[in-house]
């Protein structure tokens, strides 16, 4: 087993000075969940469709005032694992930090990362709302490897264990009625310029008169872009109305282009073309 050692304390002002490259807006009433988004980008980041992430869980508990995330991740046994440089940031941004990792010496098994950590609220000074930090645990146990467990007093723990993007969107239809099948899914791999494209996407008959459209970029939510035209269009092309139908998708971008630095719209020209071709080829179910 090797502990965690900190990052040195000028990397640690920096980061802490600079909070807002490393989450979004710190400062915004949501900004606490960000460190969830953290946690999240900082682990996979330099993984590859051909090194994927191992079995992962993580714990999120919730109190009204904090929440403390337990991450328990197997990361590929390469060089690029046999680094602590990914928990800087998490560090530099906690009140109360704990990594642990254990790996095999010749490399044959996997890293073992363990995390504990508790975001300091110093620098996430919006206020706390432990409703946002539920629904963005959800969004992620949809959106990434993570196998999530939902905690908080006086409840009995919520595991997400196989929660689809099928499955949250149902969630945000807010309506006790029978959700009906998706119309249209899709979770495919395209090759792009800076490397490949990962697309998910759920479409199915809307639960009001306007169909309610959510879009996400390597788990960030974003209030449209590139990738959400593509879709649409897709679904033109197919003689779908996109306004009719709710919508979720996440597209997997590794080098993303955002219009603002909160990461609100992707605009990567090559997004567009590459969503629409994919949701003109596939199967509609009946």
């Amino acid at each position: 087993m090797m502990l965690y050692r900190p990052a040195p304390r000028h990397t640690r002002e920096a980061i802490r000075q600079h909070a807002g490259m490393y989450v979004a807006d710190p400062s915004s009433p949501r900004g606490f969940h960000h460190m969830l988004d953290l946690v999240v980008s900082q682990l996979t980041r330099q993984l590859s469709p051909a090194h994927p992430l191992g079995p992962a869980d993580l714990r999120v508990r919730v109190w009204p005032d904090r929440y403390e995330l337990r991450l328990d991740a197997q990361r590929p046994a390469t060089p690029l694992a046999d680094t602590f440089d990914w928990l800087h940031a998490v560090d530099a941004l906690s009140a109360s930090f704990h990594a642990e990792v254990t790996h095999d010496p010749s490399h044959a098994l996997p890293f073992r990362h363990l995390v504990r950590c508790i975001p300091d609220p110093t620098i996430f000074t919006g206020a706390f709302d432990p409703h946002t930090t539920i629904e963005r645990a959800r969004q992620l146990a949809a959106l990434s490897e993570l196998r999530i467990t939902l905690e908080w007093p006086d409840t009995s723990p919520i595991r997400l264990d196989a929660y689809t993007c099928a499955d949250h969107l149902n969630h945000l239809r807010h309506t006790t009625a029978s959700p009906p099948a998706p119309l249209l899914t899709l979770d495919t791999h395209t090759p792009v310029e800076d490397g490949t494209l990962h697309v998910q996407l759920v479409a199915q008959p809307a639960a009001d008169a306007q169909g309610v459209h959510h879009s996400f970029v390597n788990t960030i939510p974003t209030r449209g872009g590139v990738h959400l035209d593509g879709a649409r269009d897709g679904l033109l092309e197919r003689g779908l109305d996109p306004d009719a139908l709710d919508l979720l998708i996440h597209v997997r971008h590794p080098a993303p282009h955002f219009a603002n630095p909160v990461r609100e719209v992707l605009q990567n020209p090559e997004v567009a073309p590459a969503v629409c071709k994919l949701v003109g080829l596939a199967p509609v179910i009946a």
